[in-house]
């Protein structure tokens, strides 16, 4: 018997990011900007956030992206702006590393 492939992660993550999209009213062209910031530089999760006013957490609206590693692993470096534009030069080139050893040099170095 013969079953069906499952879709990567990758592709359940952006169908996942479409829906969302739909149900937060993403701004015109958010969700392909995302799209092609991730096409652009692997291993980066590109979103779109809305503004937050709260005390703390207060942001303008803009595209946030985080980096995960080919183990699904999360890393500390993370990037924020307010347009597509803006936040393509953030996203560097991670080299690899292993962060679950109780941190890494370069993470750490992304904080400062």
């Amino acid at each position: 018997m013969s079953y069906p492939k499952w879709p990567s992660e990758v592709m359940l993550r952006r169908k996942n990011r479409e829906i969302i999209s739909e149900r937060l009213r993403w701004p015109d062209g958010a969700l392909q900007a995302c799209v092609a910031l991730e096409d652009r530089h692997p291993g980066w999760q590109v979103s779109w956030m809305g503004e937050s006013a709260t005390p703390g957490f207060e942001r303008p609206a803009g595209f946030h992206a985080s980096y995960r590693d080919e183990d699904e692993v999360f890393h500390k470096p993370e990037a924020f702006a307010p347009t597509a534009e803006e936040l393509e030069p953030l996203l560097v080139e991670v080299p690899e590393h292993d962060y679950r050893t109780g941190g890494c040099a370069w993470c750490f170095a992304r904080l400062a």
